[in-house]
């Protein structure tokens, strides 16, 4: 039986990721908060998996899927580090982890994660700015 990839998000570049898997001989399925995004439709065309499940709440996400025996979690073009991550460590797959990928949503700490843990990467200090008074 062939592998089953989820898709976490929709968009129209998820499109072509999902036709380019199925070709390579994957099962696909698609998580979207909107059952009329690009990328469920292309799965109800061609009879594959969906669920509808916004995309940036980790446990509805979750809770849509966890059912379908899935082998991989992806997110093409769509900010959802966090929610592939946690999906994919409650499936016990392979994923970045949770605490390194929920960073992405938080640039500040990201960036700040980064100039503490000393990994080699040049970063300016970051700060936060709250207004844009002077525009």
């Amino acid at each position: 039986m062939p592998d089953l990839l989820l898709f976490v998000g929709g968009g129209k570049e998820t499109v072509c990721a999902l036709g380019k898997a199925k070709a390579l001989g994957y099962k696909v399925c698609v998580t979207d908060g909107n059952e009329n995004s690009p990328g469920i439709n292309w799965a109800k065309k061609h009879g594959h998996k969906w669920a509808i499940a916004d995309t940036y709440n980790l446990d509805l996400t979750f809770d849509a899927v966890k059912n379908w025996h899935i082998s991989g979690v992806v997110a093409v073009a769509c900010d959802v580090g966090p929610t592939v991550s946690h999906v994919s460590e409650k499936l016990k797959l392979n994923a970045i982890p949770f605490e390194l990928a929920i960073l992405s949503w938080n640039k500040t700490k990201l960036k700040t994660f980064l100039n503490k843990n000393d990994k080699g990467i040049s970063m300016p200090q970051p700060f936060n700015i709250y207004s844009l008074g002077y525009c």
